[in-house]
């Protein structure tokens, strides 16, 4: 292993995760993959997080430690973007974790992107709720856009980890996480790289292992302004738009499926937000512009779907602010 220059930079930012962060830390360092530096990117945590990754450095010279004023995920990934000595990047989550053969899995010198599945599984116990999978395959030029054509809608294909990616290609251009956006930068970096890919590479297997907070959803962890949803969905079309134009190709189901993705966030938060009268004011501006024909299963979404196209944007509100937040509540 060269320490100056690994073949693979393992990026994990790191805020308030004491929790689950010696879990992830072990399984790195448990690799039998072992030409790799960890770069722990510290977010300003208030908790023992930054204490742990010091201690942990202090006991193996691949760990480099970068303590930030709290900034967010995409400015901590960006910094240790920007740090990384390796050939190859990997995203690893703070709170996930993953096998001892997973960079052995993601390791192929000669692709731009390569591709493994996950597992999805409850916060605190190890019950698995869902699993991702893929076949061995290679797509290269002419056959990349045969294969985003058939996966982009997929939720692995809107996130950094459970990947490797080149680290030339990231820095030549200047591909990073947009710091304005605190939903769907993972699916605007990872389809603003797929541009610059000449081969990709699909790995099977579950090898990483990705932890879900059912009890504290993580549609509530920002709470964003209407235009900061509009912001975020123009963005994501945006990049569609340039990769679809790029490897010309369509995904007939794309649209529908992110327009929905967003009202679905929307509807959370707005139910997380509860009644105002300034909310339901931007609600129905936002709504006005942000109203694809889309189809829920959930009876709720449905009936306030349907008041909005018959423009009757009220009582479509107090569906989600307050009928909603009731059912939750009822649930527990």
């Amino acid at each position: 292993m060269n320490n100056n220059h690994p073949q693979i930079s393992v990026i994990v930012p790191v805020y308030n995760a004491e929790k689950y962060l010696t879990q992830c830390i072990d399984s790195i360092l448990e690799q039998d993959f072992t030409d790799y530096e960890l770069l722990l990117i510290d977010d300003g945590s208030k908790d023992q997080s930054g204490a742990i990754c010091d201690e942990y450095a202090k006991n193996d010279k691949r760990i480099k430690v970068f303590h930030k004023k709290n900034g967010g995920v995409s400015s901590a990934r960006n910094l240790g973007i920007d740090e990384a000595q390796g050939e190859y990047i990997a995203f690893i989550d703070s709170d996930d974790y993953v096998d001892s053969n997973y960079l052995s899995i993601l390791n192929c010198r000669d692709a731009d992107l390569v591709v493994t599945g996950y597992a999805s599984f409850e916060y605190n116990i190890n019950h698995i709720v869902e699993e991702c999978k893929y076949t061995d395959a290679i797509y290269t030029d002419n056959k990349i856009a045969e294969c985003l054509s058939s996966v982009l809608n997929d939720t692995s294909m809107r996130s950094p980890w459970d990947k490797l990616f080149r680290g030339t290609i990231i820095k030549k251009h200047k591909i990073y996480f947009n710091t304005y956006l605190r939903i769907a930068e993972d699916t605007v970096f990872v389809q603003t790289y797929l541009q610059y890919c000449h081969k990709i590479v699909f790995r099977s297997g579950t090898p990483y292992y990705y932890r879900l907070e059912l009890g504290k959803v993580s549609y509530f962890k920002y709470s964003l302004s209407s235009n900061e949803y509009l912001y975020s969905l123009t963005t994501v079309l945006n990049t569609y738009k340039n990769i679809t134009e790029h490897f010309d190709f369509t995904n007939s189901d794309y649209h529908l499926c992110i327009n929905k993705l967003m009202l679905m966030l929307y509807y959370r938060h707005l139910a997380k937000e509860g009644f105002s009268l300034k909310e339901y004011t931007n609600y129905k501006q936002t709504m006005k512009q942000l109203c694809p024909k889309v189809l829920f299963s959930e009876k709720l979404y449905v009936i306030s779907y349907k008041l909005l196209r018959k423009n009757m944007f009220f009582l479509s509100y107090f569906m989600l602010s307050f009928v909603y937040p009731l059912k939750l509540l009822l649930k527990k």
